[in-house]
């Protein structure tokens, strides 16, 4: 459980592209790059169903800064 403990109480129509960059970089801050990484997949699959199912406009999650590894 890497997303819920630092957004499950977000509803889907209050993510933004803003929140979801916060999320994954406390995430990628507080755990290791690939806990970080699912933590944007994760969001983005149940943003992409919203979108398909006419329940959001757009995948906010897709303009989410990719998290590289670090050099």
């Amino acid at each position: 459980m890497i997303i819920v403990p630092r957004c499950g109480g977000v509803k889907l129509d209050r993510l933004t592209v803003g929140r979801c960059d916060r999320i994954s970089q406390r995430v990628l801050a507080e755990e290791t790059i690939s806990k970080a990484r699912r933590a944007r997949a994760g969001p983005s699959l149940v943003c992409g169903y919203a979108v398909r199912d006419d329940g959001l406009e757009r995948n906010p999650v897709r303009d989410v800064q990719r998290r590289r590894r670090p050099s």
